[in-house]
């Protein structure tokens, strides 16, 4: 983990770090990993949109 949250949520961190969806599913307790998917994914494919 980052030692500064920069105002991203530790799921995010992990998704865009490459960390596999079922592993972050797993920390943040997401029973199912299109929860994770649509908690966190959203935010990065709006990011490399602006970019």
């Amino acid at each position: 983990m980052r030692p500064l949250n920069r105002g991203r949520p530790p799921g995010m961190w992990l998704v865009s770090d490459g960390v596999p969806i079922n592993d972050v599913a797993k920390v943040m307790g997401h029973e199912q990993t299109s929860t994770t998917l649509n908690r966190y994914t959203h935010s990065t494919a709006e990011r490399e949109r602006r970019v």
